[in-house]
């Protein structure tokens, strides 16, 4: 197997279809063998969607469905992916297609000579559609970890990102969050085990569904804080 496509699913009946429709399109046109696998924690019908798009574009041995009755969290959804995916090279991707397929080839490039590709919005050659609030709290993010962790990238939170199978299995035990700041455990961990990390600009856009208001922008800056400054803490 050439690629697994881990793609968390909490409630997105709506969105889901189109992003497997693009993710498969692009792969069958680069001749890969590949699986997507779909990580189902919610209460709507994603899992009834997967499986009836599998069905109808004859990719039943292609599209794996993972249902899990309670919620698992963002890093608990991408943990169980992770651990089921067959591929050679696994790639993240969130379900409402914010950053489009043909984006996938930076990634599985850039993992001919690294262990971990991520995609970046912040870097200078990146293509993204953001709205200004998010973009401040974005920053604001992105400073905090700089200065609690010392990682130097300009985008942890990007969806998006790529991983070689052997690298994953040295990550996966390492890694004890299960919440929205996954991705600075994991770039953490890989740092403390010397793997090699490129990150890569890449087209992003936001999606309808997912806005941050300034107000509820603050409670989630102060969540944010809380739950890095804990992740230091214990580390």
């Amino acid at each position: 197997m050439d690629v697994s496509i881990v793609i968390p699913a909490y409630n997105e009946e709506k969105r889901i279809a189109p992003t497997l429709a693009g993710v498969a399109a692009f792969l069958k046109g680069r001749k890969k063998s590949f699986e997507m696998v779909v990580v189902c924690d919610g209460k709507d019908s994603t899992p009834h969607v997967v499986r009836e798009f599998a069905r109808k574009n004859s990719l039943r041995n292609s599209v794996r469905v993972l249902e899990f009755k309670t919620r698992l969290g963002k890093g608990g959804a991408l943990q169980k992916g992770f651990a089921a995916a067959k591929g050679r090279a696994v790639v993240m991707l969130d379900a409402d297609y914010s950053v489009p397929a043909f984006e996938i080839s930076k990634l599985l490039d850039a993992l001919e000579e690294n262990d971990v590709a991520i995609g970046s919005r912040y870097l200078r050659e990146s293509k993204r559609q953001i709205p200004f609030v998010r973009l401040v709290f974005a920053r604001v993010f992105n400073f905090i970890e700089r200065v609690l962790f010392s990682l130097p990238y300009r985008d942890t939170q990007c969806g998006f990102k790529a991983f070689r199978a052997s690298a994953l299995k040295k990550l996966l035990p390492k890694i004890k969050t299960v919440n929205f700041v996954w991705d600075v455990d994991m770039l953490y961990r890989a740092r403390k085990l010397h793997l090699h990390v490129k990150e890569i600009p890449v087209e992003w856009k936001m999606m309808d569904g997912g806005t941050i208001t300034y107000s509820n922008g603050l409670k989630t800056a102060a969540k944010m804080f809380a739950t890095l400054l804990k992740l230091r803490l214990s580390n």
